[in-house]
This record gives C-alpha cells, structure tokens and sequence, in this order.
C-alpha cells in the first residue's frame, strides 16, 4: 500500500514526513517548510505530496493536534481532491494549545497552594517568567 506519514508538532515547531517509509527527496519542497507553522503552508501540501507521490492514490496518516487535522482535510477539499484518491487517517492526536495550558496554569496553581521547604518557588517564578505568565495566552 502506498503510504505517507506526516508528523507535526507545533509545540516544538517540527515536520516529519515519509513516503512510503522513506525521507523525503533531496530538494524536496518538504524540507523547505520543516520548521515552518504548518498553517502557514498547509494549502501547498496536496500539489507537494502530488509531486513527491508522482500522483495521488495513497494512504495519509497523520499525527499531531485535532485542529490541525481539520486544516489538512480541508486543503485537499479545497483542492478539488476526493477521499478516493487520499485517504486520510488522523493516527494519534496531540493536545490542543488550550488544554496543554490549562494544564500549566493548574500546575502553577498548584505550586503556589502546595509550598515546600526544599522548593524556592519565588527564584523559580523569577527566573521563569513566562511559564507563570501564560493567562494572557487563553
């Protein structure tokens, strides 16, 4: 079965991507957008994998945050190009930039009702402004 797995995590901004179990070509438009945000490019991905497929009638599996699956649907839908043709699979989800900050915000809320003798929040807090800063963010 002819595959392409594309992985993206925007928290560290990375893009990985295979062809049938292999790196991309050298020069490939792929490796152009690798530290890019994949909405900026994500209306390109169907002529890009068109190219380095040499056509359609794959397989897509994908991993990374719901939202941006959404986005990949839609750019080959916008694209004129049927499920037929890409079949897409979101195979493993990734929280959403929400959720990863409530979490934070709870932890940091935790911190400060949870003191401890061995854990000097106030230089912690100091010296990492920008976790603590994070409702500005929501």
């Amino acid at each position: 079965m002819v595959k392409v797995n594309l992985e993206y995590n925007p928290y560290i901004m990375e893009f990985k991507a295979k062809f049938n179990g292999k790196e991309p070509h050298i020069n490939s438009l792929v490796e152009k957008y690798n530290k890019t945000p994949l909405q900026i490019w994500i209306n390109d991905i169907p002529h890009m994998l068109y190219d380095e497929m040499n056509g359609y009638d794959f397989d897509l599996e994908f991993i990374g945050p719901d939202l941006e699956y959404d986005d990949l649907i839609s750019s080959f839908k916008y694209a004129g190009i049927s499920n037929d043709d890409v079949r897409c699979i979101h195979t493993k989800s990734m929280e959403g930039r929400i959720e990863k900050l409530k979490k934070i915000l709870g932890l940091n809320d935790w911190l400060e009702n949870n003191t401890n003798s061995r854990f000097d929040l106030e230089s912690f807090k100091l010296d990492n402004q920008d976790i603590f800063d994070n409702s500005r963010l929501l």
